[in-house]
Parts: structure tokens; C-alpha cells; sequence
């Protein structure tokens, strides 16, 4: 009788402490975001970012790192998909972009940031490489590479769309998340004037 009574009292004492762990994680977790930035930095029992199927795997000596960045094994809608995670000082981001070539020299670059202090996700796009010239406008810049490689806005909003689609399924799918790309979350969404 009393090795049932242990019996009980461990499975009561090592359920409270999951239901225990859940709850506190489901209240400091405000979004998705946060939830993929805990998932590699903290322990979590959805488990971590660098592990999802589609990311390439890291060094072990990278791993913990304060700068991370972690590269999808295939492109996503032709181009290359990369997230980082970066804590410095008081900065901790979550980010993720997709890079396509568009020219020789030329990669459009469409970008989410979420920054966990401010709880604020930022959507933009912008051009590099080596035969995007170095300019102070960069606003007038990039409306102009726009025009000249016959890039519409909507073209801008389906990509960036999509990215954020394929991100969010991946992480769902990989962790069972709650959260999905119709319910981030707590957080503010800011798009740059050329994905409004």
C-alpha cells in the first residue's frame, strides 16, 4: 500500500512540475518569435531551432554562440533562406531573410527582424552585392533597382508573404507550436513603404 501511495505522489509531484514548467513558459513567451529565440538559447521541451530538419546542422563549437546563423539545407521559392539569432548587451533579434539573385552581382534581399525588447517585427527589402554601388539614399536606391529589374510591389508582398509562410509552417510543423502565421502572437508588425 504505501509503495502505491510513493507511486502516486511521484507521478502528482513530477506532473506539476511539467504543468508547472508549461504554464511558466506559455506566460514569459509572448509570440512565435520568442518562442524559436528561447527554443535555442533556453531549454524547451518543443525543441531547438538548430535542430528543425530543414536547417543545415551547426558546429558544436558554434552552438550557444551569441551571433548564430543558421542556413536552410534547400531554397525556399528559388532562394536562399537564412535565420540569425543574435544577443549583444541588452540587443537579442530574431531574423530571417531570403536572398535571391536577380543579376550577376545583384541579390534582393527581403527581411524580417524581431526585436525582443521592443516586441516588434520588421518586414523590408533591400538590395546588396558586389554590383549594387554604395549610396547615401538607399530609400532612392533601391525604388530605382525596383524599376529597373521590373519589380512590382505585389511581387514583394507574395515573396515576402511566402517567407514568412514557410518559416512559420517549418517551425509549427517542427515543434507543434500554437502559434502560426495567423497567430504570431503578441508583437508589432512594421512593413517598409515598399511592402505596404
Amino acid at each position: 500500500m504505501k509503495k502505491l501511495n510513493a507511486y502516486w505522489v511521484t507521478l502528482i509531484v513530477i506532473v506539476s512540475i511539467v504543468a508547472g514548467y508549461y504554464t511558466y513558459h506559455k506566460v514569459i513567451i509572448k509570440n512565435v518569435f520568442e518562442e524559436m529565440y528561447d527554443s535555442y538559447y533556453s531549454f524547451s521541451v518543443l525543441g531547438s531551432i538548430d535542430d528543425m530538419p530543414q536547417i543545415e546542422p551547426i558546429p558544436r563549437d558554434n552552438r550557444g554562440a551569441d551571433i548564430v546563423n543558421l542556413h536552410y539545407k534547400e531554397k525556399v521559392d528559388n532562394s536562399n533562406v537564412v535565420f540569425t539569432l543574435m544577443i549583444v548587451n541588452e540587443l537579442k533579434t530574431v531574423s530571417f531573410n531570403s536572398s535571391t539573385l536577380i543579376d550577376d552581382g545583384v541579390y534582393l534581399d527581403i527581411i524580417y527582424m524581431y526585436d525582443m525588447n521592443k516586441h516588434n517585427l520588421k518586414n523590408g527589402i533591400s538590395f546588396r552585392g558586389e554590383n549594387v554601388p554604395r549610396v547615401k539614399d538607399d530609400q532612392k536606391q533601391t525604388k530605382e533597382l525596383l524599376e529597373k529589374y521590373n519589380i512590382s510591389r505585389e511581387y514583394l508582398r507574395e515573396k515576402s508573404d511566402k517567407l514568412l509562410d514557410t518559416v512559420l509552417t517549418d517551425w509549427k510543423n517542427y515543434s507543434f507550436s500554437s502559434y502560426s502565421k495567423d497567430n504570431m502572437g503578441r508583437l508589432t508588425i512594421e512593413k517598409d513603404e515598399f511592402l505596404r
